[in-house]
């Protein structure tokens, strides 16, 4: 398990997370869908990193309620931690 805030997840989800936003901003509901989990979860994992400083809030264009996520410089550099990590554990996972 990996404390992330005041909660904690598995690190598969820890990972996941920050992964999913890899690629650039995504909203909540997209983010929710690729790491594939409820929209409840998801909020709850968002609002983890983005305590822990990871990932970053902005509106959604012509939205008042809605947001996008994306990672922080702090966000993108554990992500390069993990991934390191994993392909040192598994060279398979290279590209992942």
């Amino acid at each position: 398990m990996t404390d992330v805030g005041s909660k904690s997840f598995r690190e598969t989800e820890y990972w996941a997370g920050l992964s999913a936003l890899r690629d650039g901003p995504s909203s909540l509901f997209e983010f929710a869908g690729t790491i594939r989990t409820t929209f409840g979860v998801a909020t709850r994992l968002v609002a983890c990193l983005t305590e822990r400083g990871l990932v970053a809030k902005s509106a959604e264009p012509g939205s008042t309620s809605a947001f996008r996520v994306a990672l922080t410089p702090k966000g993108q550099k554990e992500l390069l931690t993990l991934e390191s990590r994993l392909c040192s554990i598994s060279p398979q996972a290279d590209g992942y």
